[in-house]
């Protein structure tokens, strides 16, 4: 997933699911944005987890978001998202 917003600047969205256990990675590319983010991720942990999911890893990392995506363009998709 990307976002562009407000304040934030673009963040993209590497999310994993495998069962019932979820995974993300995020990337920003401005750095207040990823200590916003580093600064939310146990809020996250316990959103997912009260919504049933068990949560394998949270992370998130600073670059550009368009280097990031392309390499996930490369991997065959099993769910087309444009709808």
């Amino acid at each position: 997933l990307q976002f562009d917003l407000a304040g934030l600047g673009p963040i993209g969205s590497r999310i994993r699911l495998k069962g019932d256990e979820i995974s993300s990675h995020f990337t920003a590319e401005l750095p207040d944005t990823v200590e916003r983010l580093a600064r939310a991720m146990p809020r996250l942990n316990q959103a997912l987890e009260r919504a049933g999911l068990r949560v394998g890893s949270l992370s998130i990392g600073r670059g550009r978001i368009d280097d990031t995506h392309a390499a996930a363009e490369r991997i065959p998709r099993l769910l087309d998202e444009k709808a």
